[in-house]
């Protein structure tokens, strides 16, 4: 009886797993997702495309930037194979505004666009190039089309940065929250909208409501590299020195 409880339950064991918490970060599950998809089918620049977009989130998460290369070696391959293929496009184009390469972002934005422009995602890469570039007016047109396309928690969070950047912190807050509303509750992006909203608070002075927002992203993503770099701010604001650097 015990050597078959040790072959349905032991380690490794599908149920056991179920059984188990998950100690493993969204963006962890997601490299782990594409990485297991692009393993069964190795010549697929979709699944090539899925995981580059997993390593930029996980990039995000950990600030570990030695993720882009890998995201960039799996983009030259797929592109290489399905060129015009819209997502492929707007993670390229998410990799070079992770880069900092605005203007290659513009441009893979705009070809996003043309092969996809029912995609919000597209003119959402648009928008980030357009606003680093400083063509404010038209970044505000292009994040109207994508909140035209679909209301959700990429399209509020652009809204509510053009909002700030106009001065408008109170209805950056606003447009924060409901980014945050539509958002997956234990997902990335969503940890990330909550320490953009820390981030607001923060420059308003309210140093309790962007503590909160901070630890709200801590507990979405356990070691939160963005939510801990926030709560030291806070923590350095009121002069808890030796807080702020734990």
């Amino acid at each position: 009886m015990a050597a078959i409880s040790s072959v349905v339950h032991g380690p490794g064991d599908p149920v056991s797993a179920a059984l188990s918490p998950d100690p493993r970060t969204p963006a962890q599950r997601a490299v782990d997702d594409a990485q297991a998809r692009l393993l069964r089918a190795p010549n697929d620049p979709h699944a090539m495309g899925r995981l580059a977009s997993a390593y930029l989130q996980r990039a995000r998460e950990t600030g570990d930037p030695t993720y882009y290369s890998k995201a960039d070696a799996l983009l030259a391959v797929a592109l290489a194979a399905a060129a015009l293929d819209p997502d492929l496009l707007v993670t390229a184009g998410s990799l070079a505004l992770s880069r900092h390469d605005f203007a290659a972002a513009l441009d893979w934005g705009g070809r996003a666009v043309a092969a996809g422009p029912a995609r919000p995602a597209a003119q959402g890469v648009v928008v980030d190039a357009l606003v680093e570039l400083g063509r404010y007016d038209e970044a505000v047109a292009a994040a109207q089309r994508m909140v035209d396309l679909r209301p959700d928690l990429a399209s509020y969070s652009r809204i509510s940065y053009l909002r700030e950047l106009h001065g408008d912190v109170a209805g950056a807050i606003d447009a924060m929250r409901l980014a945050i509303q539509a958002g997956a509750p234990t997902g990335e992006a969503t940890a990330w909208s909550d320490v953009q909203l820390g981030n607001l608070y923060f420059a308003t002075g309210d140093l309790d409501a962007a503590e909160r927002a901070y630890e709200r992203s801590l507990k979405r993503v356990d070691a939160y590299a963005h939510g801990h770099a926030g709560l030291a701010r806070v923590r350095a604001a009121r002069g808890e020195l030796d807080a702020a650097a734990t």
